[in-house]
């Protein structure tokens, strides 16, 4: 007498969380990841380590709009070459002697002192000495403070590569000095690592130094005082500049830097002391 009622209520209970079924296809909610566990970015984490966010990642930051010298001023060196804006890239003609464009104040108040990387494009139209002058922050270990150095491409007869200056030494005559064939009209990817510690410059990837600045004293040569703190220059010859852009290093890579400039020591121990306790 009492089942049918019984049945029909039965059949209204409505179902818990448990017992609803999962929905279909595209409006199915995400499973939350476990408690702690690192949010994907695409790269592995290393072991124990969350993985970074693309939001913690170091950013880059453009230098040069492609367009205009906005951000940057012709540097007043005195019998410059007229410098344009051209296809996309910042022309650096053959000047008596130094053609240059330095970042404006207002960009130079705003970049870091260490411990970032700069990347840019350069090509020499024509000429035979250096297409890239690159002047920018270098901590100056020896006396404690900021400094400037200047990666200097196709110096000296146009193949000298090398930072002036280590120790009053320029790219000449210091141990970064090295050599590349350049061609005129061909573009070369510059990379400049810097740290307290080290500057790595690498050309198309592939590494032309990693000096070890440690008890170094860096400075500029007095023809390109006028590009700091961050400056491009040519020295009689027509140069071509594109790409420019800046931003700070990770811990991880500061790390790397500074492990790659570190001294070649085939005793593997520490560096040589002299009978003054001076490393050499």
């Amino acid at each position: 007498m009492f089942v049918a009622p019984l049945l029909v209520a039965a059949l209204f209970v409505p179902p818990t969380a448990e017992s609803a079924p999962a929905p279909d296809g595209p409006t199915a909610a995400a499973v939350p990841p476990a408690t702690g566990a690192p949010p994907a970015t695409g790269e592995p984490a290393a072991p124990g380590e969350p993985a970074a966010t693309d939001e913690e990642k170091p950013k880059w930051r453009s230098l040069f709009d492609g367009k205009s010298l906005d951000g940057w001023v012709v540097t007043e060196f005195g019998g410059q070459g007229d410098v344009a804006v051209e296809d996309g890239a910042i022309v650096l003609p053959f000047g008596n002697n130094v053609t240059g464009v330095t970042v404006s104040e207002a960009v130079g108040k705003t970049l870091p002192g260490t411990n970032y990387v700069l990347e840019l494009e350069a090509k020499r139209v024509s000429g035979n000495d250096f297409f890239c002058g690159l002047t920018l922050p270098v901590w100056s270990p020896k006396d404690e403070k900021a400094s400037h150095a200047t990666l200097i491409l196709g110096g000296w007869g146009g193949g000298l590569v090398g930072l002036s200056s280590i120790n009053r030494f320029d790219a000449s005559e210091n141990p970064t000095t090295t050599y590349h064939r350049f061609e005129d009209g061909a573009w070369y990817k510059v990379r400049v690592e810097v740290t307290k510690s080290g500057v790595r410059a690498l050309l198309d990837g592939e590494e032309l130094f990693a000096a070890d600045i440690r008890d170094s004293l860096i400075s500029t040569r007095s023809e390109v005082n006028l590009s700091k703190p961050l400056g491009i220059a040519t020295y009689i010859t027509t140069g071509a500049i594109r790409g420019v852009r800046i931003r700070p290093l990770s811990e991880e890579e500061i790390a790397a830097v500074d492990k790659a400039c570190e001294p070649f020591d085939p005793t593997g121990g520490d560096r040589p002391v002299n009978e003054f306790g001076e490393k050499n």
